[in-house]
């Protein structure tokens, strides 16, 4: 022993609980929630979609909007509060679903330009438990009116609401001859019956939830690569569920002016019905491959820079759209070799190992 040595025994702290939250309580019974699920490559199109969605809201609803993500930086999180600290009756969470999905493998269309976050949807019913309906939004969408409205319709016994998907009765009567066949093998759907466009659903969620557990729900998304991915799966399940919405709920845009030639082919009825959307939108869908952050002249773009020009992510916006115009310059190995991606590192490694620098 060493008398010349002092021995301090300093306070412990002990925690009870570690483990992490797998779902959220409900903000206010009589909020309107609105869920959107998003990486943080969409994180400025989201942010001009609230933006879009908030300057519509009404000052005698509540709002409390779910955000599912798994890599938004603090940067975007940040921006995204900024935007909702305007409005007194909005809440803004964030959530982060990867530990349900532990054990889980999803599959999807390698060839479809969409996001692994589009399965977060099925995570809703177990994230929200103590809501019994909500709203769901893609985050490449721009809001007109009120989506207190929406959220207001009676879904009268049925699993969801949502608009009809235009293109696909054309599909199925010759523009893809494939299509009818993975339908009715795959889907379990004849060519006249509707099919739903997912990107904006009102969910009852007690139904949702007897329908299939998300366990169910995510293993459907294992089974197999679907054509249109979640999509297809709500539209399998939900065959006589659903409840058809107005398409001026779900407007999508003429995607790099292919989309509207496909819907002028198939039924006149639903020509109509899309040409009249068109011209009163209640919500704009940039569904497709064409985004007007990427082409500020495609169709409906203009709406989208309206809201973005007072959004938090303005400056973000404009410097993705300049990035774009770099890297289109530099063609071929631009495209190979995208700015930050692993692959232009790994080009980077190589060429410094074959010059010596």
């Amino acid at each position: 022993s060493k008398p010349d040595l002092s021995i301090k025994q300093y306070p412990s702290v002990q925690f009870d609980d570690t483990s992490t939250s797998l779902s959220l309580p409900s903000w206010k019974d009589d909020a309107v929630p609105v869920v959107f699920a998003s990486n943080e490559r969409f994180a400025p199109a989201l942010g001009v979609c609230m933006n879009s969605m908030l300057a519509h809201t009404s000052h005698d609803r509540l709002y409390d909007i779910v955000v599912l993500e798994s890599d938004l930086s603090e940067d975007s999180k940040q921006r995204l509060h900024l935007l909702c600290n305007r409005y007194q009756m909005v809440n803004l969470r964030f959530f982060n679903p990867q530990k349900l999905l532990e054990g889980h493998r999803l599959l999807k269309n390698p060839t479809d330009h969409i996001s692994m976050e589009t399965y977060y949807r099925f995570l809703i019913a177990d994230i929200l438990p103590q809501y019994s309906k909500v709203l769901y939004l893609d985050c490449d969408t721009v809001v007109l009116n009120d989506i207190a409205d929406l959220f207001d319709v009676p879904l009268c016994g049925n699993v969801l609401a949502a608009a009809l998907d235009p293109e696909i009765p054309s599909m199925i009567m010759g523009s893809d001859s494939s299509l009818k066949e993975y339908f009715q093998a795959v889907l379990g759907l004849k060519p006249e019956e509707p099919y739903l466009q997912a990107g904006v659903l009102v969910l009852d969620l007690d139904a949702f939830r007897r329908l299939h557990s998300v366990e169910e729900w995510i293993t459907l998304a294992g089974a197999r690569r679907y054509r249109f991915n979640d999509q297809d799966i709500l539209n399998m399940e939900c065959k006589n569920r659903f409840l058809e919405l107005p398409m001026e709920w779900n407007t999508v845009v003429d995607c790099n002016h292919r989309r509207m030639p496909i819907i002028e082919a198939g039924p006149y009825w639903m020509y109509k019905t899309y040409c009249k959307a068109r011209k009163h939108p209640k919500l704009v869908h940039y569904a497709g491959f064409e985004k007007p952050w990427d082409a500020p002249f495609s169709d409906f773009a203009y709406l989208f820079w309206h809201y973005a020009r007072d959004s938090e992510f303005y400056d973000r916006l404009l410097g993705m759209l300049h990035l774009e115009k770099v890297e289109k310059k530099r063609g071929l190995l631009g495209c190979m070799f995208p700015r930050g991606s692993k692959r232009r590192i790994w080009a980077k490694k190589i060429f410094y190992r074959v010059t010596g620098n």
